[in-house]
């Protein structure tokens, strides 16, 4: 029988469709909780939009200011370059200890203080979310 998370958490199910990077097309089930009236009863805050461009072609620039609130910062190169991600709360940079992000991968930091990028090109896109 398959998990029907929803009703064991008291929920409801929203089917978002979504196109992955790879051009497939689906959907990703969402699950929420709510209270009589509507609003998240959910655990966890609301995600801050840390989306953007680089503003300055080979200059590390702020992804994400400290915050101890922080649980998790999420996001994806959206770009056809790499970029660099430093969550040690130090400048960004194209080596080590900066993670290199690929086109299209992911990246995820778990650290409450503030987190840089790096790209090599004016306008590489990454989308980024903290919560």
């Amino acid at each position: 029988m398959p998990y029907n998370g929803a009703s064991e958490l008291g929920g409801s199910v929203a089917a978002v469709p979504v196109t992955f990077t790879s051009g497939r097309q689906g959907k990703i089930p969402i699950v929420a909780t709510v209270s009589p009236d509507g609003k998240s009863t959910s655990a966890l805050p609301d995600g801050s939009d840390r989306s953007g461009t680089i503003a300055a072609g080979g200059a590390a620039q702020q992804l994400a200011p400290a915050n101890p609130n922080r649980k998790v910062l999420t996001g994806q190169n959206l770009s056809s370059g790499d970029l660099w991600v430093n969550d040690l709360g130090v400048p960004a940079g194209p080596s080590a200890p900066s993670r290199r992000v690929p086109p299209g991968a992911t990246f995820k930091a778990n650290y409450a203080g503030a987190v840089s990028i790096w790209g090599a090109t004016t306008g590489q896109a990454f989308a980024a979310d903290e919560g």
